[in-house]
Order: C-alpha cells, then sequence, then structure tokens
C-alpha cells in the first residue's frame, strides 16, 4: 500500500517521513532520460531503442555484465593500471619533498648496491666506456632475463680481455634478493606486480636516479625491458645523445593466452605490439637472439635496419653429463634402468605451457610407459601443478651442482613452451647429455634441428606429440643417438658459447659508439644531434661531475 501510495502521490506518513524519497528520486531520472540517451544504451544493450523505452524496465547493460564476467587476474590488470598512476604521482610528490634544498648530499636518495666483483666499480681511474642498463629483472627474480644480464655484467665488469666498461644497473630490488648479482646496482621506484608477486613493476624515473645517472655520464644506454620507466630513461637519453640499444628478452604477446580470451584477448594484444613498436622505433639498436624472433618483429612493424642478434650462450663446465647421480634417480623412486625420467626445468608460471607438460605425463603414464616426470622449478602455479600431476617429482628452484646434478640424471627433456625468444634450459639440457623434446616456433626450437640434435613438435596437435615422446621413452636407442647429437652440436658451436655472444655485444656497443662519433664529427660546427643545453656542456661534452 505504501509502494502505491508513493506512487499515485497520495501524501501518506510514509512520504513525509522520506521512506518514499529514493523511489521518487529514481523515478524523476528514469522520466528524465532523453531519447538520444536510450538509444546509446540500446547499442549497449542496456535498453531496446525509441521513446517507448522509457516505459520499459531497465536491462543491466552488456558492458557492466563484461565487466563482472572478468577473471581475477583481468581485473587486477586494470586495477594494476589505476594504482601505477597513483603511485607514479604519489612517488613524484615524495621524492620532490626529499630533494628539497638537499641536492648536494643525495639525502632520502638510494645508493647503488655493490655485488660480486664490483669492489671499486665506479673507481676513478676507470674511464672506459660507460653503459647503463635499465631492466625490470636482475637481483630481483630468478629467470632467464636476471640470468643472462647477470653474466653480460660479469664479463664487461672483467678486464681480462683489455676492454675497459664501467657498468651501472637501474633495476627493482627485493628484499631479502633472489639471486646474488654482478655489479653496481641503482634501485628504482617499483611495486609488485599484484598477481605475480615474484616481479616488480617500476613506475617511475625520480628525481634521485636522474642526478645519478647525470653524474655517471653513460656513453650507451641499454634497456632491456621496455616497461613505464623504461620509456622515461629512454628519452632522458634521447634528450642527451646517448644511444639507446634495446635487447629483445620476452614475447609479451604469447603470455596473454593463458591469462585472457576473446575480445579482451584481442585488445590488450593489439595494445601491447603498438606500445612495442612504439618503443622499439626509438632504438637505436634492437638485439633479438634468434633469426625467427628477428622475422617476428619486422613482420609487426619493427625497423629491421636496427636488427643486430645477440645469441644467448651455454656453460659447458657446469652442464655435462659427467654429474649423473644414480643417488638422485633412486630419490626419484627409479631403480631401474628401464624407467625413463622425463625431465621440464622452468619457471613454474602457466605461460611456460604446464598444462601440455601435465596432459603428456598423465597420457604416457595411463598408457602404460615406463616414465617418471620431474619438475625442477619454482613459482606461482606450483600448488595446482601438484594438485593435476600428484605422481611427479617436484625438486624445488635448484642452483648451480643442485641443478647440474639434476639436468644430467635424467633421460629426456620435454620443454613445450611457446613463449622463448631463446631457450637457455634447451641448451642446458643438451650440454647435460639429454634427449631434447621441444615446441615448435620461434625461439628455442631454433636451437634444435628436428630429427637430428633433438625433437620439433607441434604441441597444439597434442596426439602427435604424446607420440613422439612415447617413441622416444620406449626407444633407448634413439634416446642415446639424440642425446650424443644434441651434446656434440653444443660442443662444436662457437656460436653458442658466451665469449661468442659477449663479442657480439660488444661489436654493437663499438659500432654505436663509433657511429656517435662520425656524426658528431660531421656536425662539429653545429649543434650536436639531440643534444640538450641543460644536461649537456659545449660541443656535446658531459660537464664534469664528482660521480665517478
Amino acid at each position: 500500500a505504501s509502494s502505491r501510495n508513493c506512487a499515485s502521490g497520495v501524501a501518506t506518513e510514509a512520504k513525509r517521513s522520506g521512506r518514499c524519497r529514493s523511489r521518487g528520486t529514481m523515478g524523476d531520472m528514469k522520466r528524465s532520460v532523453s531519447y538520444p540517451t536510450n538509444l546509446l544504451l540500446s547499442k549497449m544493450g542496456g535498453r531496446p531503442e525509441g521513446p517507448g523505452a522509457r516505459t520499459m524496465p531497465r536491462k543491466r547493460s552488456s558492458a557492466l555484465l563484461h565487466l563482472s564476467s572478468l577473471r581475477a587476474t583481468q581485473r587486477m590488470f586494470l586495477m594494476l593500471l589505476g594504482v601505477t598512476l597513483i603511485s607514479v604521482i604519489g612517488w613524484n610528490m615524495h621524492d620532490r619533498y626529499l630533494r628539497r634544498n638537499d641536492d648536494a648530499d643525495h639525502r632520502g636518495c638510494p645508493t647503488p648496491l655493490y655485488g660480486i666483483g664490483s669492489s671499486a666499480p665506479l673507481e676513478a681511474s676507470r674511464n672506459g666506456t660507460r653503459i647503463v642498463i635499465c631492466t625490470g629483472a636482475y637481483a630481483n627474480v630468478v629467470d632467464g632475463v636476471s640470468r643472462t644480464l647477470n653474466r653480460l655484467v660479469k664479463d664487461l665488469n672483467d678486464r681480462s680481455d683489455g676492454d675497459n666498461y664501467k657498468v651501472l644497473v637501474l633495476a627493482p630490488v627485493r628484499d631479502p634478493p633472489a639471486m646474488e648479482h654482478y655489479g653496481a646496482q641503482l634501485p628504482l621506484p617499483s611495486m609488485k606486480l599484484p598477481f605475480r608477486g615474484e616481479y616488480s613493476f617500476s613506475y617511475a624515473l625520480s628525481d634521485c636516479v636522474t642526478q645519478r645517472l647525470t653524474e655517471f655520464r653513460p656513453d650507451i644506454m641499454h634497456i632491456a625491458t621496455p616497461d613505464l620507466v623504461a620509456s622515461q630513461v629512454q628519452q632522458w637519453a634521447i634528450d642527451r645523445n646517448v644511444p639507446v640499444v634495446c635487447s629483445y628478452h620476452t614475447r609479451f604477446t604469447s603470455y596473454l593466452p593463458y591469462y585472457f580470451k576473446g575480445v579482451t584477448l584481442d585488445a590488450i594484444d593489439s595494445t601491447i605490439w603498438w606500445w612495442l613498436r612504439k618503443f622499439h622505433q626509438r632504438c637505436d639498436h634492437i638485439y633479438p637472439p634468434t633469426q625467427g624472433v628477428v622475422n617476428e618483429l619486422v613482420n609487426q612493424g619493427f625497423p629491421q635496419e636496427a636488427m643486430r642478434l645477440w645469441p644467448r650462450g651455454v656453460n659447458l663446465t657446469r652442464y655435462s653429463p659427467m654429474y649423473r647421480s644414480e643417488a638422485m634417480r633412486r630419490s626419484w623412486n627409479i631403480t631401474n634402468d628401464s624407467t625413463v625420467a622425463m625431465l621440464m626445468v622452468t619457471r613454474v608460471v602457466w605461460e611456460k605451457n604446464l598444462k601440455k607438460f601435465i596432459s603428456a605425463c598423465t597420457a604416457l603414464l595411463e598408457g602404460g610407459a615406463p616414465v617418471r616426470c620431474v619438475l625442477v622449478g619454482d613459482g606461482p602455479a606450483l600448488p595446482k601443478v601438484r594438485e593435476l600431476l600428484p605422481s611427479a617429482i617436484f625438486m624445488g628452484s635448484l642452483q648451480k651442482s643442485e641443478l647440474s646434478t639434476a639436468y644430467a640424471s635424467g633421460d629426456i627433456f620435454f620443454f613445450p613452451s611457446i613463449t622463448e625468444t631463446w631457450g637457455s634450459v634447451t641448451l642446458e639440457a643438451m650440454a647435460s647429455g639429454l634427449a631434447v623434446v621441444v615446441a615448435s616456433g620461434p625461439g628455442g626450437s631454433e636451437l634444435v634441428e628436428d630429427g637430428v640434435t633433438g625433437l620439433r613438435v607441434n604441441t597444439s596437435h597434442f596426439g602427435a606429440t604424446v607420440t613422439s615422446l612415447s617413441k622416444l621413452v620406449h626407444d633407448p636407442v634413439l634416446r642415446r643417438r639424440l642425446s650424443l647429437a644434441g651434446r656434440a652440436r653444443v660442443l662444436n658451436a662457437t656460436d653458442w658459447s658466451w665469449d661468442h655472444a659477449m663479442g657480439m655485444l660488444k661489436t654493437h656497443y663499438s659500432e654505436i659508439l663509433e657511429r656517435k662519433a662520425q656524426l658528431s664529427q660531421g656536425t662539429a660546427q653545429s649543434t650536436p644531434i639531440n643534444q640538450s643545453s641543460d644536461a649537456m656542456g659545449k660541443e656535446g661534452v658531459w660537464p664534469a661531475t664528482g660521480f665517478q
């Protein structure tokens, strides 16, 4: 009765007490909706077209329905964008407060963290080529990027070959660090990714870091992670006529199908490719590790003239069949030669195509194959993988000698990931004497000659993948032939040694510095290219500073 009185406008105690107020307000709003608004809502699925739509019940808009149906990871991705904006503003306000009237002593600014082999990496007597490496992965996480860059810094700081480099790394940090690092590292303001806590997102090039860069006076800016802070570092370098080189480590878009679907996937995929193109078009050099990755990038509109190959290497002293351990095999419940250990070494994250590894192991076991699946690594997906594959052996994260022993104690290395740009674990397995099976695609599969040094499989054809694995499990002669050929390829391949890889990169560095010198000489009577008058002295030379 109260509702009917409210609708008819009869003055009742309910109306006087305010219980009708919300109904009246919504009714007024509903009657005030114009026809164009109804038409707009109809396109979203909220109301049918026409003036009569004002009297029809409202439907929830499809946009809201779509938002509510997003998976947790997708909602966290959208939240991250908002948190990033707030964090950038907040950090810069905090940073400016700390820096006020205290430019001389860096009050409140981070100091470099000195790692292995960097007791005095920036001493005044060492006036060699100065390189800044900006990355999102260094000592804060153990992955292929952090391992490669630490090896790079180690080699650049090693002056045994007569070269002379001074290296400063810009990267997020964590306490305690995930691994020991090489060289001098300057912490970047960052925060943990909400849905991937092992990674940090650097979001601001603070005044503190900018001053450190100005004092360091880099000759080359090497960027390894094309994120928000990297774009600021890139612009800082361009403004000061510092060459920018960008190494390509991660096929970001290949991760998306593991977390997004449908229209959302297409939209994010297009956005990421747009950002990567925009970013890398401002790099003087781009360093992908394989020709397949080069082709992929060029097809996506990256500048072909900037491409320079930078392969990786494998440590043949650390990875060898000589570390095979019967004791470790017994810990895997392998007590006879007929049981085959099928190994996967990886970060335990879904974009490594873990579901294919799980499905293949399950299919082999259900088919009666004498196989023991072993997973080496750690990551956020590990609890779920344990649940889905309870029969497997989980070794967790292994380092150095333990990792060498685990590799050599296996028989087959199955790596179904299609997100790799290089595939260091594949080379480590080949060096350890395993028969390798890898997924076809750019990156890792280019390291394997199908049928000769290993097998390449199309993991989207699951039946064929299981057939190939089953044949390898049941055929010890084939395993032996592939393992010997794979190890011989690694031993005889000078292009897969770290000396070769670092020599190529140093050649690229020299090329870019020589080009800069030629351009500077050609414009000696005019303003140097990209010179910023507030940061550089006369003739494009950095002003003297106290940072050594």
